[in-house]
């Protein structure tokens, strides 16, 4: 069911970067090559579904853009097609697989992208134009370059928007093997949080919120480096005592945003079935105090600190 999904958006993604170049092409202005409209498909590919699916979509949408449209022209389409080939791989190889910052992902896609148009305008200047090979290649290039800043500036500014919005609307799932949606069995059928080490239960609880893992720490200290988390809901409280720890693997099958955005930073691999803007109240009303409360520390150390003051010693001040 979930590569039938993953089809099905990947078909909608080269749709999509099909027909915004034609909508760009129609305009009075030129500025398709400013905006780059058939780039986006390959980077949003590579950022919800991963490097493959992201490669995949970016050989096949300029490809079969040109089948459709003529567009991009012919040589033209080989070295685009191996640019945004090169944009869906290294932004989902990035972003979506090793969880590093979105803008640096970009960045170093958007750079090895460029060094693949450089390589596609050899290949195709060598291989259609042989005896004008050198000035094509060095005046195509320059173009290709400066035309491409710009595009470049625009979509550091709309796609890590789009895909944070999209990812939270949507509730993608990232998780990309079934052994690994096996892991939240551990949690059936009621409990709550379950620390595993070596595929070894060493801890579990049916408490809710923050107390299963606080408790454990003030008890038992920082577990393994190795040691694996599975829980219910992962917040930002959650998430900086999982740094705090230097924990490298959890699973949580509610993650905030927040949470997961700090657990990216400090590069731990996060497996979620769905993401939410923030932990809110049991009514609903507001984000949970608690979340609050450890958004105004300035540590994961100080949030520990923090946390075993209100759970440990039942001192609910912290939250006023």
């Amino acid at each position: 069911m979930k590569n039938t999904k993953r089809i099905i958006y990947a078909g909608f993604l080269i749709a999509c970067g099909v027909i915004l170049p034609i909508i760009f092409h129609i305009m009075p202005i030129s500025i398709g090559p400013f905006f780059l409209p058939i780039h986006y498909s390959a980077y949003f590919a590579g950022g919800f579904f991963g490097p493959l699916v992201g490669a995949i979509v970016g050989l096949l949408t300029p490809l079969i853009s040109y089948q459709l449209t003529s567009m991009p022209p012919n040589p033209v389409v080989i070295y685009i097609a191996l640019e945004t080939l090169t944009y869906g791989l290294i932004f989902g190889l990035l972003f979506y697989k090793k969880h590093f910052n979105i803008y640096l992902s970009l960045l170093i896609a958007m750079f090895c992208g460029r060094l693949a148009n450089i390589f596609g305008n050899y290949l195709v200047a060598e291989v259609f134009l042989a005896n004008i090979s050198k000035p094509f290649i060095l005046l195509n290039v320059l173009k290709n370059l400066s035309q491409g800043l710009v595009g470049a500036v625009i979509q550091m500014l709309i796609i890590p928007v789009v895909i944070k919005r999209v990812n939270t609307a949507f509730n993608f799932i990232n998780i990309e093997k079934e052994e690994d949606h096996m892991k939240f069995n551990y949690l059936e059928p009621d409990k709550t949080c379950v620390l595993l080490l070596d595929n070894i239960v060493i801890y579990e609880s049916k408490d809710n919120g923050v107390k299963p893992l606080v408790n454990y720490l003030y008890h038992n200290g920082i577990p393994q480096q190795d040691t694996i988390l599975i829980d219910k809901v992962i917040g930002l409280a959650v998430a900086n005592l999982v740094v705090y720890c230097g924990l490298k693997t959890v699973y949580g099958k509610t993650v905030s945003q927040p949470a997961l955005e700090l657990l990216k930073k400090h590069k731990v691999n996060v497996f979620y079935e769905v993401l939410v803007p923030n932990i809110l109240r049991k009514d609903k009303t507001d984000i949970c105090p608690l979340e609050k409360y450890v958004s105004t520390l300035v540590s994961p150390e100080a949030v520990y600190m923090g946390l075993v003051e209100i759970v440990i010693n039942n001192n609910p001040l912290h939250l006023k």
